[in-house]
């Protein structure tokens, strides 16, 4: 009873620790996940070196180090430049008392037994000196920073990525004008003026802005586009020599239009129409005859 009992926990120790183990995988794998679906992208820009950064790609999204980084130097910066205002003032104060006392010892000597700040000024401004001094070297390191140049291993990457940006967006524009309907064409689509200016648009204002925002190039709306101005990367006949064919399909293709009425005659039968074929040939097709039936008076 005892053995049964001991091998009935481990058997569920064991199934916990199975359990747990899938769990931590599965949630190791999930953050992976949420990683690379956030992971920055370089966008082929430049983000120019300041007193805050040194020259760094442009990131989409920004990495979170690299704003930390940037705000806390700010802070650092703002707090820099007060203390090196209080120290200024003091040492411009401490100048002021050295000289008032120097000017009392002048006149009256007898009244002033021993001088305490113009015989020990060092003393006095020797801590504040220092601090100054120390924060002049943090200003100098961060004007030094806000000059440093791009290496030409980092403007060479950033190029390359300008250039795979160029050719993911002249893909994705060619995919668009096949028919897709990719993320960036929904968000254009659902995009409008703002309301200031649609209060003061007409109807066919608002739907040539629309036209405009739509990835389609052929048909109406091509042709509305091509009347906007707008630059088009498909010829304007070129959907009309598609639709027209080729010369050596021309028989095919006149073949498959009588096979496109013969279908739309037969759905017209329920309105009163009905056909009957009299011959067939098997290069031109069907020859058909059409006549009325009258319905029921």
């Amino acid at each position: 009873m005892a053995k049964s009992m001991l091998e009935l926990y481990d058997r569920r120790i064991a199934a916990r620790r199975r359990r747990d183990y899938y769990n931590r995988i599965f949630e190791k794998e999930l953050k992976w996940q949420e990683r690379l679906r956030n992971r920055p992208i370089m966008t082929g820009g430049y983000m120019r070196p300041t007193v805050y950064n040194p020259p760094l790609p442009r990131l989409k999204p920004q990495p979170a180090h690299i704003s930390g980084m940037i705000i806390t130097r700010k802070r650092v910066r703002a707090r820099r430049q007060a203390e090196s205002v209080y120290n200024q003032s003091i040492l411009e104060e401490m100048a002021l008392e050295v000289a008032f006392e120097k000017q009392l010892l002048q006149m009256h000597p007898q009244e002033l037994r021993e001088p305490v700040f113009s015989n020990a000024e060092h003393l006095w401004v020797e801590h504040t000196r220092r601090h100054q001094s120390e924060l002049k070297k943090h200003f100098y390191n961060e004007t030094q920073r806000s000059l440093t140049p791009f290496s030409p291993e980092m403007v060479k990457m950033i190029r390359n990525a300008r250039r795979e940006k160029i050719r993911n967006k002249t893909h994705e524009r060619e995919r668009e004008r096949r028919g897709e309907l990719t993320k960036s064409a929904m968000k254009r689509l659902r995009k409008a003026p703002p309301a200031r200016v649609r209060t003061v648009l007409k109807p066919q204002q608002l739907l040539e802005d629309a036209v405009r925002r739509s990835p389609s190039e052929g048909g109406w709306t091509g042709a509305t586009k091509r009347r906007l101005g707008m630059r088009l990367k498909v010829d304007e006949n070129a959907y009309a020599r598609k639709e027209d064919g080729r010369a050596g399909n021309q028989a095919a293709l006149a073949w498959q239009e009588r096979q496109v009425r013969i279908a739309n005659s037969r759905r017209g039968i329920n309105v009163g129409q009905t056909c009957s074929s009299k011959s067939w040939n098997r290069s031109t097709g069907p020859n058909l005859t059409y006549r009325i039936r009258q319905g029921p008076e």
